[in-house]
């Protein structure tokens, strides 16, 4: 299994991520929505899924920061950024873990989520940004959306599926958010036009209202 996740995230999956303004933009954008919810200025943070960790170090220089994450590549990439991942497996020692567009790809969410929890402190906050949402209209009517990769995804959350899930394990939810016009991504002439043309079966990758989700959690 370990061999097939390095051909899925070899060094070819991440070459666009470098030269790709908007994801920067995405960033800034989620960082300002994800501040307020902060407790503190500086702790320890866990991105689960962290790629090549440009996420961590743009918005958390301070903090101590760790990682997840399968490829060999991202990791090497990350380590340079002051990500750790060799952490003791010990309850309580994480202020936040963030999950970003990565919970779609894990082959056993379920655990992941009960892992999050034991991790975190008491109070802790658990963030998942630029998730996929199943209950999003153009999934529900095709049964996918432009950046799904079914290689590579495993289970794909509604937002309600997912508040449900945290709920159960022991997380309050804060907030729900679909982001769309307040991204870079959004073009609502270009992506309502492709929504018609998706109707008609002609493919083109488009952005959408309630496509993707960001839920904010604490631990209970």
């Amino acid at each position: 299994m370990a061999a097939d996740f390095q051909k899925l995230y070899d060094e070819s999956y991440f070459m666009g991520y470098r030269s790709d303004a908007k994801r920067r933009e995405m960033y800034r954008h989620e960082l300002g929505r994800l501040r307020p919810w902060l407790k503190q200025q500086t702790g320890a943070v866990l991105d689960i899924g962290c790629g090549l960790g440009d996420f961590l170090a743009l918005g958390f220089s301070d903090w101590q920061k760790f990682g997840i994450e399968v490829s060999n590549h991202a990791r090497q990439t990350a380590e340079h950024k002051d990500i750790r991942f060799y952490f003791p497996d010990h309850a309580n020692q994480f202020d936040v873990i963030i999950l970003r567009g990565s919970i779609q790809h894990l082959h056993q969410p379920l655990k992941m989520l009960w892992d999050a929890h034991a991790w975190l402190k008491p109070g802790g906050l658990i963030v998942f940004l630029a998730t996929p949402n199943a209950r999003s209209l153009p999934y529900r009517m095709f049964g996918d959306m432009p950046m799904l990769e079914p290689a590579r995804n495993f289970v794909v959350f509604s937002d309600k599926m997912l508040c449900t899930c945290l709920k159960h394990i022991g997380f309050q939810i804060l907030q729900v958010h679909k982001p769309y016009a307040d991204t870079p991504y959004a073009n609502p002439w270009r992506d309502y036009w492709r929504f018609a043309l998706r109707c008609l079966g002609i493919k083109k990758p488009f952005a959408w209202p309630g496509n993707m989700m960001e839920i904010y959690a604490r631990k209970s």
